[in-house]
C-alpha cells in the first residue's frame, strides 16, 4: 500500500509542481501550541514534505502553517465551531477552506468551511482527498471544486456509523452552531439503513439540519424516501396556507410560491405597493412556538416597511 506522503508527492509530480520547504518538527510544534491543536499524523507527514504549495494558480493552494494559523485565529474571532478542531489546510482563494478535523469523533476527516453557506463534511481522510485531487483535470474541475468526494457516495464504513452515532449523542451538549454542524455531519455519515432517522430530521427546528436531511433523501432511489419528501413538502404547503390565513386577517396579502425549495421563498407577501419574499426555512423553524402568529405578523410588517 502506498504511504500517504507518497500520494502527495505523486500528486505534485503529476501537476508539475515542486514542493516548498518542509515544515520542521519545531515549526509543527510551535503551530500546534499557537493553534491549540494536535495535528493528525497524516497532516504532519504532508507538512513535512511541503509547508504549503500552490496546486493550481488562483484555484487551490495548500496553506502554509503561517497562513493556516491566520485562519485559526479568524475562526476564533468569528466564534466558529471549535468542537471539531478545524485545521485549515487548503483554500480556494475565495475563503472556503478545507479543514482537517483534529478532534474526535471525526478526527482526520475533512470539512469544507464555506464563507456564505453551511460547512460540509466532504472527505473521510486526507488520503482520499489527495486521491480526489488527482482526478481533477479541466480548469472547470479545479475552479469549481464540485466533483463529489468519497462521502458523497452511498458506501459507509463501521467507523462512519460509529462517528455518526457519537455526533448525535454529543449534539445536545454543544453550542447552537456546533449542534447544527454535528447533526448535519451525522446525517452525512449515516447509511440508507438509517433512513428513518434521516426522515425524522425533516421535523427539526433547525433550517440547516432539515436542508441536509432533504438533500440526502433526494439522492436516494428509495420509495420510503420519496414518500417522506412528499409528506414534508405537503406540510410546507399546509404551513404556507396557515401563514397566509394569519397574514390575511391582519390585512397583508400572502401568496404561496409553487417553486418552493432550495433558493426559493415560501411566501410572497404584499401590502400596498410593497412586495417581499419570506423564506420558508426561517419561518418553519418557528412553527411550533406559542407566539408564532403574533411574531409572523411582526416579521412581515417589518419586511414590508418602506426603506
Amino acid at each position: 500500500m502506498k504511504s500517504k506522503p507518497n500520494l502527495f508527492l505523486e500528486l505534485l509530480k503529476s501537476l508539475g509542481v515542486k514542493p516548498q520547504q518542509p515544515a520542521s518538527r519545531t515549526a509543527l510544534a510551535e503551530f500546534e501550541k499557537a493553534a491549540k491543536l494536535k495535528l493528525p499524523k497524516d497532516a504532519r507527514e504532508l507538512y513535512s514534505i511541503s509547508d504549503g504549495v500552490v496546486l493550481k494558480k488562483n484555484a487551490l493552494q495548500i496553506l502554509s502553517l503561517a497562513e493556516s494559523l491566520t485562519w485559526v485565529k479568524a475562526f476564533r474571532e468569528l466564534e466558529m465551531p471549535a468542537c471539531f478542531g478545524y485545521f485549515p489546510c487548503a483554500d480556494d482563494y475565495e475563503s472556503n477552506p478545507f479543514c482537517i478535523c483534529c478532534k474526535k469523533p471525526i478526527k482526520g476527516m475533512i470539512v469544507r468551511v464555506r464563507h456564505d453557506d453551511a460547512a460540509d463534511l466532504v472527505f473521510r481522510a486526507l488520503d482520499s482527498c489527495i486521491e480526489w485531487l488527482a482526478t481533477l483535470e479541466s480548469d472547470h474541475d479545479w475552479f469549481s471544486l464540485d466533483k463529489p468526494g468519497d462521502l458523497a457516495g452511498p458506501t459507509r464504513t463501521k467507523m462512519d456509523l460509529n462517528a455518526a452515532t457519537e455526533l448525535q449523542d454529543r449534539a445536545g451538549s454543544l453550542t447552537d452552531a456546533e449542534q447544527t454542524d454535528a447533526e448535519r455531519f451525522a446525517l452525512t455519515l449515516l447509511s440508507e439503513a438509517a433512513i428513518d432517522g434521516i426522515i425524522d430530521r425533516l421535523e427539526s427546528n433547525d433550517t440547516y439540519v432539515r436542508e441536509a436531511a432533504e438533500m440526502i433523501l433526494n439522492k436516494m432511489d428509495n420509495p420510503h424516501a420519496r414518500d417522506a419528501l412528499k409528506d414534508y413538502r405537503d406540510k410546507l404547503r399546509e404551513f404556507a396556507d396557515r401563514c397566509a390565513q394569519i397574514l390575511a386577517e391582519s390585512g397583508i396579502k400572502a401568496e404561496y410560491d409553487e417553486r418552493v425549495g432550495k433558493g426559493w421563498p415560501l411566501l410572497w407577501v404584499e401590502k400596498g405597493a410593497k412586495r417581499n419574499a419570506m423564506s420558508h426555512f426561517f419561518l418553519y423553524d418557528h412553527r411550533n412556538e406559542n407566539s408564532f402568529s403574533h411574531d409572523l405578523i411582526k416579521w412581515v410588517a417589518n419586511a414590508l416597511k418602506p426603506k
